[in-house]
């Protein structure tokens, strides 16, 4: 197989997926791999908590201090507190999930 041949001669790849990568704009395999995946997160090194909201994505380390299920017309969300390791309490972060309730059975205070 080359990278410039079409998509839905990729084994495996056949029928309904084949027409939702044409739909996505994604018809040959360099197009697909060009486009997947679109940022690298290296999980052994941690950045400093961010100092104000807006600022690019990071990967953090921090103690969960808070956790609740909320819900608003119908519809819930699930969050989490998370202070810096340092324990001073100074930084936060509010992490909000939205329609994934099951996340109460994963993190904990």
């Amino acid at each position: 197989m080359r990278v410039g041949d079409p998509i839905d001669q990729f084994v495996g790849v056949k029928g309904r997926e084949a027409e939702a990568f044409k739909v996505a704009g994604l018809e040959t395999v360099k197009k697909v791999l060009d486009w997947l995946p679109k940022r690298y997160e290296d999980r052994r090194m941690f950045d400093a908590f961010p100092a104000m909201a807006g600022a690019p994505a990071v990967c953090l380390r921090g103690l969960v201090v808070d956790t609740q299920r909320k819900g608003f017309g119908g519809r819930g969300f699930y969050e989490a507190v998370v202070e810096d390791g340092g324990g001073g309490g100074l930084s936060r972060v509010v992490c909000r999930w939205f329609h994934m309730p099951f996340l109460h059975k994963v993190l904990a205070v």
